[in-house]
């Protein structure tokens, strides 16, 4: 194939990357989450068997497109099925066994690359895994939280009857996240039940008063008919109010699943947009500026890649330290390092000038962007209540794709990255970990299913400029704010309390 064609694949890949985010989300909250996951995967097989069955040049971008916009998918719809099926507190795991998967890859692709001698045989090497793993995905279940607000019950049902494990587990998914929500349904199902009782009840009247009538003089039968046609009529009324009312139910919640475009209105949502839409544009710019350059550094790229899959490995330790301080401090911290690392080994690379050395401090920096990027993902899934969450999930990734791009098509020239490069790789993520000052800590908080939710959520108030200034102002410092719970707000509403769940 011609070179010039094939340099284009590296930016095709984040094109199509880019396409995914746009469209993702968007698709999994229509179709559900397990329907675009089963999708991805296997156009994600087929992407990677016809470029070594026919090597045609525009074919092979063609599908290098396709291959970023299913990868998208596979890892937006399994970030989310992963979090969502787990109680709260245990959902700091799943997107960290997925990130060391992720790591293994990179590792494993390095032999793959060297014992391979052809770029058609490294592509059937990685096809025929995805193709044996195929039938495994048609295991995957649906979201628990997606399932109850489409109304489909009856596929929670099945989840229920397979064994008593999974309905243990699912009864206490549903009573510790999703109570609100089975309220809602039991709500709307109760006017059939109440239809059904006022017809039994009017039944029964009307028995009674005939076999009243077959008893008392035919005056006082005349009055009790009377009294039984008024008092038809008015149960008849009652009971088509009452029929009706499932209908006006349902016309509300259809305009309530339509108001997306109000909760992309709110501030709120506006504002954790905006910050985690820069965290992951700057956490592109600083990862792939370092993965897509790892050979870089002066030594052989085999061994670079290993060692740039290697670095990512502590990862699954995250969860560890999520338990212990929270998203957001872990967040901020992670952010710091990586932007102080990667400034270090440009330092490292101007005065030093030993290879190990700069690869080691820029792969720490690395490993540090990563557990910013599985924290951020991670965070964004519980920042954005659930009907539009996908919605929000995708249009983060989104600018996480652009960062992509913007290192494919402005690819550093020569043998070392310049300094520019370096310095935008470093101060990117320091300025985001300020920004993490604004966003609230979700640690221990059910996921939120509206706004209302979203702002019950525990922030941190910021003081203004002039206040600080005042002497009152100086005593009050930045505090987080009482977390305000449905459990402590409202007595009648069921308990969230993650504790209960110890």
């Amino acid at each position: 194939m011609d070179p010039e064609v094939m340099s284009y694949s590296q930016t095709i890949y984040m094109t199509g990357l880019l396409l995914g985010s746009l469209f993702g989300g968007a698709l999994s909250d229509r179709y559900g989450k397990r329907a675009v996951l089963l999708v991805g995967v296997c156009v994600k097989a087929v992407t990677a068997v016809l470029p070594a069955v026919l090597p045609h040049a525009i074919l092979f971008l063609t599908l290098r497109c396709l291959a970023g916009v299913s990868c998208c998918c596979i890892n937006i719809c399994s970030f989310s099925l992963g979090v969502e099926w787990s109680l709260p507190k245990y959902r700091i795991w799943p997107p960290a066994l997925l990130s060391f998967s992720f790591s293994l890859g990179m590792m494993a692709l390095a032999p793959l690359a060297y014992l391979t001698h052809t770029w058609t045989q490294l592509h059937l090497a990685l096809a025929v895994p995805q193709i044996l793993c195929l039938p495994l995905y048609y295991s995957i279940p649906e979201s628990p939280r997606w399932l109850l607000l489409k109304r489909r019950t009856e596929t929670l049902e099945e989840y229920r009857r397979h064994s008593p494990e999974d309905k243990h587990f699912l009864d206490l998914l549903l009573d510790t996240e999703g109570k609100d929500l089975q309220e809602v349904h039991l709500e709307t199902d109760t006017p059939d039940n109440e239809t059904h009782t006022l017809e039994t009840d009017h039944t029964l009247e009307t028995d009674h008063t005939l076999e009243t009538d077959h008893t008392l003089e035919t005056d006082h039968t005349l009055e009790t008919d009377h009294t039984l046609e008024t008092d038809n009529t008015l149960e008849t009324d009652t009971a088509d109010n009452e029929t009706h009312t499932p209908k006006a139910d349902t016309q509300t919640w259809e305009e309530h699943t339509f108001s997306h475009c109000g909760h992309m209105r709110s501030p709120t949502i506006l504002l954790r947009l905006v910050i985690l839409s820069y965290i992951g544009l700057a956490s592109a710019l600083t990862y792939y500026g370092i993965c897509m350059n790892v050979g870089r550094f002066g030594v052989d790229v085999f061994l670079a890649q290993f060692f740039s899959g290697l670095s990512e490995a502590p990862c699954l330790l995250v969860p560890l330290l999520l338990a212990r301080w929270g998203r957001r401090p872990i967040c901020m911290l992670s952010l710091f390092l990586s932007g102080s690392f990667c400034l270090l080994s440009l330092l490292a690379s101007r005065f030093y000038a030993v290879p190990g050395l700069v690869m080691a401090l820029a792969l720490v920096g690395k490993l540090c962007m990563q557990t910013s990027v599985f924290v951020s993902v991670l965070y964004g899934i519980e920042l954005f209540p659930t009907l539009i969450r996908q919605k929000c999930v995708g249009l983060v990734c989104l600018c996480y794709r652009v960062g992509c791009i913007l290192n494919a098509v402005v690819s550093p020239r020569g043998e070392t990255i310049p300094l520019a490069a370096m310095i935008l790789y470093g101060s990117g993520p320091i300025v985001g970990a300020g920004l993490c000052l604004f966003l609230p800590e979700t640690s221990g908080v059910p996921l939120p299913d509206s706004l209302e939710d979203c702002d019950k959520q525990p922030s941190l108030h910021l003081p203004t400029f002039p206040s600080l200034w005042s002497s009152e102002g100086a005593q009050r410092m930045p505090q987080l704010t009482k977390p305000v719970h449905s459990w402590e707000t409202d007595p009648e509403k069921p308990s969230h309390n993650p504790q209960d769940l110890n």
